[in-house]
């Protein structure tokens, strides 16, 4: 016999013992605090960039509230790249609530992920991952090979800022060096942390010497965010790309 589709929704929700997201299905609700459903960083790609028709690839994303924005502005493909195994099923169960025929979820570590496999997108979204990686830098640049165009939403570290027991660092890519801080993640075993116990924040301006390297020479500054922790949302696109579909 099926489960009554609230009665199945409340054991989805309860198998996970924690969710980031607040879902509200039905009447039926997770223990998530986040609003990423209504994700002001998402709308605004999609009045820069409209996403109706587009292709997107997605980094990390987590449990799906992001795609089904992409979905809901009439992506026509959306492929999502998880390397927590919890989130990727998260991702899974809740295309299937959300019947998101156009998603595609992958379970990928995104430290050593070969992204040109998928093939080419229009756009990219990297929201809450950079900051969780050690050598966040080889994933932009394998990004700026499969997308003309991205969004970036992340962490990043000035003089003062993260505090504690952490380190000047740099890293470097095709024979440059790009300044900023390592340290230690928290709690490895959180939904949102990543998966390794050290990651490397950029210093705000070698991320955009990064992005202006790798061809991103039109950089839109969206938002500079969380004063007290430091980051940055930004739009930045190709001078090639076109304004149709890849």
């Amino acid at each position: 016999m099926f489960l009554e589709r609230r009665e199945a929704l409340h054991e989805i929700f309860r198998f996970f013992g924690k969710w980031v997201n607040r879902y509200d299905i039905d009447g039926t609700s997770n223990n998530g605090e986040a609003d990423l459903l209504h994700d002001w960083g998402i709308t605004k790609l999609n009045s820069i960039y409209p996403l109706q028709n587009k292709s997107v690839i997605e980094m990390a994303p987590q449990e799906a509230a992001h795609s089904i924005m992409s979905h809901n502005f009439g992506a026509k493909k959306i492929v999502g790249l998880e390397g927590r195994l919890e989130n990727y099923v998260k991702c899974c169960v809740i295309k299937n609530i959300f019947e998101l025929d156009n998603c595609k979820f992958y379970l990928e570590d995104l430290r050593t992920v070969d992204l040109k496999k998928f093939g080419s997108f229009d756009v990219c979204i990297c929201s809450g991952i950079l900051y969780h990686l050690p050598q966040p830098q080889r994933l932009i640049a394998q990004i700026a090979e499969i997308s003309p165009r991205i969004l970036i939403n992340t962490h990043c570290a000035n003089d003062v800022f993260p505090k504690g027991l952490i380190k000047s660092s740099e890293v470097e890519l095709k024979g440059r060096r790009y300044r900023g801080k390592t340290l230690d993640e928290v709690n490895t075993d959180h939904p949102s942390a990543g998966l390794q116990p050290v990651s490397f924040w950029f210093f705000k301006d070698d991320l955009i010497a990064l992005l202006a390297d790798l061809g991103y020479t039109d950089v839109q500054f969206l938002k500079d965010w969380m004063p007290e922790s430091p980051g940055l949302t930004v739009y930045a696109q190709k001078s090639t790309a076109s304004e149709h579909n890849v």
